[in-house]
């Protein structure tokens, strides 16, 4: 069976997760296939498990997040690995199934430095569409002048 102590033993405390790991295990694995033989796991114990995980609650009412989840699946597979080591099975049920893409994608921030570095390549007509970029994205403190010239002058956060 799977149990506390045995997963206890396989991470290291010298592991800068060590504490997340730990908690992951006693308090999400561990109530769902702890009472189970390893041999006895499957790849539909595994999706079933991340699908309940996907319907639970997070921080503040949020979902949980597709990442918090791979993090999870990725700590399950690592102690089948151990398992698969140690010689007590053949093959894991973790590795047939996939994880989900995250969407880490984030919105980038320029500093008055590369603003201005974009602004000087760009061509006069797609500066004005940089200005409104920035503002869309939250720099509000940035105030388009034209000058006389006709060209944009425009202060961003630095």
């Amino acid at each position: 069976m799977l149990g506390y102590a045995l997963f206890s033993v396989l991470i290291s405390k010298k592991q800068a997760v060590y504490t997340w790991k730990k908690q992951a295990i006693k308090g999400r694995l561990l109530p769902v296939f702890g009472g189970k033989l390893v041999t006895t796991i499957t790849p539909g114990m595994i999706e079933e498990y991340r699908a309940t995980r996907r319907m639970e609650k997070g921080l503040l009412g949020t979902t949980i997040k597709i990442a918090t989840i791979n993090r999870a699946h990725a700590l399950l597979n690592h102690l089948f690995n151990f398992a698969i080591r140690d010689g007590c099975l053949e093959q894991s049920p973790v590795r047939l199934v996939r994880f989900e893409k995250e969407n880490n994608a984030r919105g980038r921030v320029l500093s008055l430095g590369k603003f201005e570095q974009l602004q000087s390549h760009s061509a006069l007509h797609l500066q004005a569409i940089n200005l409104t970029l920035n503002r869309n994205a939250g720099q509000r403190n940035l105030e388009p002048d034209l000058e006389p010239n006709g060209a944009l002058e425009g202060l961003v956060r630095g």
